[in-house]
């Protein structure tokens, strides 16, 4: 959001596209200030045509489902294709947007410790 000058923590509404205003304003708390979070924040980014935000919008199912699951918030089981398909739907925005993730990744593996 830093891009588009936009703090989620009190969003200036002169900034949002028209099409998110109102749904924006209605977030405005008794101080004044207009917060958003995580969620609302890819949608504006979308709203912006900013990448990241179409990127975000094709884990919306996914998100639902692990959400939904016991691994989240939820009481429903998930399989482990559908673990691992949105493991790798994640895998492959990250190393869109950051530079050398997989060799970032492959430095942070957890080590293996010797067994007695």
């Amino acid at each position: 959001m830093e891009e588009y000058n936009i703090k989620t923590n009190n969003i200036d509404i002169n900034l949002v596209p028209d099409s998110l205003k109102d749904f924006f304003e209605k977030k405005r708390d008794c101080d004044g200030k207009i917060k958003s979070g995580l969620r609302n924040d890819y949608m504006l980014l979308k709203d912006l045509n900013d990448d990241l935000g179409h990127k975000y919008q094709t884990l919306d199912n996914h998100l639902q489902k692990r959400n939904n699951s016991i691994l989240a918030h939820g009481f429903e089981t998930i399989s482990k294709e559908e673990a691992r398909n949105f493991f790798d739907k994640l895998l492959d925005i990250i190393a869109q947007e950051i530079k050398d993730f997989h060799i970032i990744r492959n430095g942070l593996k957890f080590p293996k410790l010797a067994s007695s």
